[in-house]
């Protein structure tokens, strides 16, 4: 990207408070940072500039390195000796066993809430779907793009499953930033809705296998529609 400090101009605010101990900046930094790199900021293979990243953010370099170690950890960036991090830059391979591990576990949570559902989950589940269906109305890509990812989260959130909630989300951010950055076209976008619409009719009528069978097959498709532009980024 042109600018790397660009994105961070409307965070930095909330990062310049001198009452914050060490720790606590380095994980709001951690979470600055992050964020941009799940919007698309960054490019996959990318190099986080300490100098640049700190004087964006208001804090130290110091703070900067731990947050970086921290994203290390989650797998979002790389961390070469004596070169400095990078953005994680996925092979092929990664990405398709990713997404066969996720469709279990998406499939998972869907037959999980489907044998919870509340009067309350219903609402929230219809409200989400509804705001992803007016971004698709809205051809905003953008938006729909964070609607979705919060649909799923929601799922598993309902699903009360703190470990399997932790693997999939790890899952996802390894290949968000290609995920940020694909191009989204009305075909694609209804296409996933009406895949949405018909997991959530599922959850909804207590059908508990087809909406573990629906759940599963909208990651793999979703790993198509991958895999296909994969092809021409890699």
């Amino acid at each position: 990207m042109d600018d790397t400090g660009a994105f961070m101009t409307k965070n930095s605010e909330q990062l310049d408070k001198e009452s914050r101990g060490s720790g606590t900046k380095a994980i709001d930094a951690r979470q600055v940072i992050e964020e941009a790199i799940l919007k698309g900021d960054f490019d996959a293979g990318e190099k986080l500039n300490e100098a640049t990243l700190a004087a964006s953010i208001g804090v130290s370099r110091g703070t900067i390195r731990e947050a970086l170690r921290s994203l290390a950890s989650l797998g979002v960036i790389e961390i070469i000796p004596n070169r400095g991090a990078f953005v994680r830059k996925l092979r092929l391979s990664d990405v398709l066993e990713s997404y066969d591990i996720r469709a279990e576990l998406f499939a998972y949570a869907a037959r999980t809430v489907t044998n919870r559902l509340t009067p309350r989950m219903t609402e929230e589940l219809k409200a989400v779907m509804a705001a992803m269906q007016a971004a698709s109305d809205a051809e905003d890509s953008h938006a729909y793009h964070r609607e979705n990812l919060r649909f799923h989260a929601m799922l598993f959130e309902m699903s009360n499953n703190r470990k399997a909630s932790e693997i999939y989300h790890s899952l996802v951010r390894e290949i968000a930033i290609y995920r940020a950055n694909m191009i989204y076209n009305r075909a694609v976008t209804l296409n996933s809705q009406e895949e949405h619409q018909r997991l959530l009719e599922a959850i909804f009528t207590g059908d508990e296998a087809r909406a573990g069978k629906l759940a599963r097959d909208h990651i793999m498709g979703g790993k198509t529609r991958f895999v296909n532009y994969f092809k021409y980024v890699d």
